[in-house]
């Protein structure tokens, strides 16, 4: 297994195992990693996922974003971590620039990805609660319905019960985005 990811295993072990001060060194050493490689790039991303969702820390989360979406590697969590950038920016009033890196993904990402659409929702979700003109917000919206179901047409072959969790989710939140996209009301979002 690769160094930085072996680091976030201990990271991750040291948290469980409620050892502070062993997983603020393993912190303090996943921070320190250069963003050259992808795994380097998915250990800091984690890091900063986990800062924020469970240690509360917007400013410390958004720094580590940051310096990850001015990486050149591409990778899903490069692509994860400017998506997250942009949301914490949105947070802090920063429309423009959240626009800007949500932009990005579209241009970085692979055509009809996961990442795309992500980066889509969020575009159409912004532009709509600032206002934003309604042929803008429509062609990102439009966009965004033909990726999503390029995305789901290629993961029809999926089989939900034989996969592992985190592709179980997938596969929720590409039922719900479309759903969602084609306006369907159901409680049960996995309905045909």
């Amino acid at each position: 297994m690769d160094a930085a990811l072996q680091l976030l295993n201990k990271f991750n072990d040291s948290v469980g195992q409620l050892n502070t001060k062993a997983a603020l060194g393993y912190q303090n050493e996943i921070l320190q990693l250069q963003l050259n490689s992808a795994s380097s790039i998915t250990a800091q991303y984690r890091l900063g996922f986990y800062l924020l969702y469970k240690d509360k820390k917007l400013d410390e989360a958004m720094n580590i974003f940051k310096q990850i979406a001015a990486c050149k590697i591409k990778c899903e969590d490069l692509y994860q971590a400017i998506i997250s950038y942009a949301i914490c920016l949105w947070s802090k009033n920063k429309h423009v620039q959240a626009l800007f890196e949500l932009r990005k993904v579209l241009s970085l990402a692979p055509e009809n990805s996961m990442a795309q659409v992500l980066a889509l929702d969020y575009m159409s979700l912004f532009l709509k609660d600032s206002k934003a003109d309604t042929k803008q917000i429509t062609e990102i919206d439009n966009k965004r319905i033909k990726a999503l179901g390029i995305l789901i047409q290629n993961e029809k072959d999926l089989d939900v019960q034989g996969t592992m969790s985190q592709q179980k989710l997938l596969s929720n939140l590409f039922a719900q985005s479309l759903a969602l996209a084609t306006g369907k009301n159901s409680d049960n979002p996995n309905k045909g």
